[in-house]
This record gives structure tokens, C-alpha cells and sequence, in this order.
């Protein structure tokens, strides 16, 4: 993920420089935290033996942030196993998934584009209801 967000095409910059008014400010915090997670120049820890005080190896510092494929993996699997156990443990699932604000508007003009698209159908009362 790094190399593909931060090779020498600087695909990252590029989308900022075309997007940069539309990225939430969140997002390019995280991308931020991302871009800097595992370098020893944000801080690292030493393992250091307590018989002859050699150090063995320098840790440094992660982000902890959503976006890193590192920091985020533990959470992800910690994510899924309390669902597991508190959702899936009852007779009825029910999950909602929502579409975020931003696609609302795009998913409405494209319904209005395609009115007779049966798959899409379902969306258009919904949108509606959230002018």
C-alpha cells in the first residue's frame, strides 16, 4: 500500500493536488499517519539486554492509525470477533450498511438518469428521504 501511495509516481500527491479541496481533513490525516508509521525518526523503543546492556534492536513508534495495513490489521480482527460473538450469538442478524452523505447525491443522479433500472429502485425513496 505504501509503495503504491508513495513511489517515485507520487500517486498520493498527484490525487491530492486534483481532489484536495473534496478530501475530508481526516482522511489526509490518516494518510499522514500512514505515510510516517514504523520511521525511527518519529521514536523508537530499545530492547536492551539486562546482563551486559547491549541493545539488541530498535522498535519504532506506529501509527495506530485506521488507514495503515500494519496498525489497522489487529483492530480489524478485533472488530470481527466481538461481532462475532455479540452479533452473531442471537436467533435474528440484522447489519445496516449506510451510504455516506457525499454518494447519496451521485447514486440520485444517476437514478434519475436510469429510472427504469429495477436493481436501483429500492435507492431512490431512500435518497429522497434525505435531501
Amino acid at each position: 500500500m505504501r509503495q503504491i501511495f508513495f513511489d517515485e509516481h507520487r500517486h498520493w500527491d498527484r490525487f491530492v493536488k486534483k481532489y484536495g479541496t473534496r478530501i475530508r481533513p481526516i482522511v489526509v490525516k490518516e494518510i499522514e499517519k500512514f505515510h510516517n508509521c514504523g520511521n525511527p525518526k518519529n521514536g523508537f523503543k530499545l530492547l536492551v539486554c539486562e546482563g551486559c546492556h547491549d541493545i539488541w534492536i530498535r522498535v519504532p513508534y506506529r501509527c495506530k492509525g485506521r488507514f495503515c495495513t500494519t496498525c489497522s490489521s489487529g483492530e480489524t480482527e478485533e472488530w470481527s470477533r466481538m461481532m462475532a460473538e455479540d452479533v452473531l450469538q442471537v436467533n435474528h442478524r440484522h447489519v445496516i450498511f449506510t451510504i455516506d452523505e457525499g454518494l447519496r447525491v451521485t447514486l440520485e443522479k444517476v437514478y434519475s438518469r436510469i429510472p427504469s433500472t429495477p436493481h436501483l429502485s429500492s435507492f431512490h425513496p431512500w435518497l429522497n428521504g434525505f435531501r
